[in-house]
């Protein structure tokens, strides 16, 4: 494997496409359209629904279209930008149509709300192409990236500040998982900014300065509201800030997805300050940059650089879902009462982990009965592992994805769960917490880990630790559920000196279970440093707590 590409995957394509394997699994999804017509740019997804209330984008469309043009209070939309939008619109509907798309939700925002010929476009559009619109209200629009944030970043139980950074309007949104708290949005977006503070080419820092003050004073009052409602973390999404946190990792190496991605406040200025020395064509020039956000984002990082500092954030945590998920999000909780249950859970984790075993068609009795083993392991270890409760979530979540490689062959099954892990689309997980996934997945069974595995490489000293004792006590909990008959109902743990105990009690015969389990508890001895010893409970009514045996 190359040393400049640790995370791709090397094994050998499956050899039935993995796309139409999965789609065997549901029948005729049903597939909705989301159209976000906002002030820079009109984006659309088409995105194919799950039986389990769960969605997939299958294709994206965007067009900067930019309908806030030389818009001002008085004079509305222009006759060009018009024209634009329509043909985008057009191409939008025969996009959606080639993909047999059963419902269109299209909203628009800042640019279309405010024009005095707002309603007169949304008329065209509907006339032009069928697409009906809703200009939402800026209280909306907050809400809908809200419900977004929340369904695909674990907010770990936080007041979180997210950060909306449009064309025309700013939103900032104070929530937590399950509520919105405080939205309230202001006419502070980049395009305005670049339209009321032309810039010289390189810019002057005194041009610099007005922005600055501008967006201080602009967005006093909401400041107050936001500290009056308290939050913890920040969020950031949108384009605009996306594309500075593309800025912000493009020189790492690895780049690690955008979506879960946290940046420094100290970042950004140094971005703020590398790009007020550019002129414009420098700019568009830009690795990581498109061309057409040139002149829209040095303001656009001045505008989040003064967030940051007016209400002290040192932190921000990049989300790659916005308006438009928010969209789809609240058309299945409104229409589709059958997968509300489901599409309404709040933890993303979860929901993301489950909806992939479902859509692998995994070996549920199985992985939960290991699952169940493997936290009871995680639980008694503890007085030798020292790992924080956090990884016992991730160990569960293992042992539920440890097989889903089956989907694709049973030969290197362990690999091919691996790939699906980390190419599963799963939500709310850091890039080192995918790998350690990856991680328990490729190690559950086969050979050891070596110092050099591109599975591993990347990790800080403390993870790779840890990924080796999850793996360990999964590839245990794996061999003491060989038959799949779930016969162990019970482990306990015991140090006698520098070894452990793991007694097992079973329902009955379990010799294929204590083999496997004893072949298998290489990894986790070599993790914890201690002999591991298999051994039926002679006294099934034993204590459960790790203890050490006297001598």
């Amino acid at each position: 494997m190359s040393k400049s590409a640790p995370n791709v995957e090397t094994t050998a394509a499956p050899k039935l496409p993995l796309a139409k394997k999965m789609a065997a699994a549901e029948a005729r999804p049903l597939k909705l359209a989301a159209i976000d017509i906002g002030t820079n740019s009109i984006h659309t997804i088409i995105a194919s629904v799950r039986l389990d209330g769960s969605f997939e984008v299958i294709d994206r469309f965007k067009e900067m279209v930019r309908l806030g043009e030389e818009q001002t209070d008085t004079f509305g939309i222009t006759s060009r930008a018009i024209a634009d939008g329509l043909q985008a619109l057009a191409h939008t509907k025969q996009l959606c149509d080639s993909h047999g798309v059963n419902r269109i939700c299209a909203v628009a925002t800042s640019a279309v709300r405010e024009a005095p010929n707002g309603a007169e476009f949304l008329n065209l559009v509907k006339r032009q192409t069928g697409i009906r619109i809703n200009a939402v209200t800026a209280q909306e629009e907050a809400r809908l990236v809200h419900l977004a944030v929340a369904r695909s970043l674990d907010l770990g139980g936080k007041r979180t500040l997210v950060v909306d950074i449009g064309g025309g309007s700013v939103e900032l949104i104070v929530g937590s998982q399950r509520e919105c708290f405080f939205a309230d949005s202001v006419k502070c977006g980049v395009l305005r900014l670049r339209n009321a503070f032309p810039l010289s080419d390189p810019p002057l820092p005194r041009e610099l300065d007005k922005i600055r003050a501008h967006v201080s004073t602009s967005m006093k009052r909401m400041f107050g509201q936001v500290r009056d409602a308290g939050f913890e973390t920040m969020v950031g999404t949108s384009g605009t800030i996306l594309a500075l946190m593309q800025l912000a990792r493009v020189e790492g190496k690895p780049s690690p997805p955008l979506h879960g991605l946290t940046v420094t406040r100290r970042r950004i200025s140094a971005i703020v300050q590398r790009l007020a020395k550019m002129t414009l064509k420098e700019r568009a020039a830009l690795n990581g940059l498109s061309a057409k956000r040139s002149d829209t984002i040095l303001p656009g990082a001045i505008l989040l650089e003064t967030i940051m500092t007016e209400l002290k954030i040192t932190k921000l945590r990049g989300c790659t879902w916005a308006l438009r998920e928010g969209v789809l999000i609240d058309y299945l909780e409104r229409n589709q009462p059958q997968l509300r249950a489901v599409a309404t859970q709040t933890d993303p984790r979860r929901r993301s982990v489950m909806s992939l075993v479902s859509r692998c068609q995994w070996h549920e009795k199985h992985s939960r009965q290991v699952s169940s083993i493997a936290l009871m392991l995680f639980d008694q270890l503890k007085p030798l592992h020292h790992l924080e409760p956090s990884y016992r979530e991730l160990l569960e979540y293992g042992c539920y994805l440890h097989d889903i490689g089956y989907l694709i062959s049973a030969e290197d099954h362990n690999k091919h769960s691996r790939y699906l892990v980390l190419n599963g689309q799963l939500l709310g997980f850091t890039q080192a917490e995918l790998q350690m996934l990856g991680a328990m997945c490729r190690y559950h069974r086969g050979r050891l880990p070596k110092k050099k595995d591109a599975e591993l490489v990347g990790l800080s000293a403390k993870a790779r630790r840890a990924a080796e004792i999850l793996s360990g006590i999964l590839r245990v909990a794996d061999g003491l559920d060989r038959s799949h008959n779930s016969l162990v109902h019970r482990v306990e743990c015991r140090i006698v000196g520098n070894a452990f105990d793991i007694l097992v009690s079973p329902h009955g015969e379990a010799e294929l279970e204590m083999w496997y389990a004893r072949k298998k508890s290489d990894l986790l001895a070599d993790a914890l440093k201690m002999q591991v010893r298999l051994r039926l409970n002679t006294q099934p009514n034993g204590t459960k707590s790790v203890g050490k045996e006297p001598r």
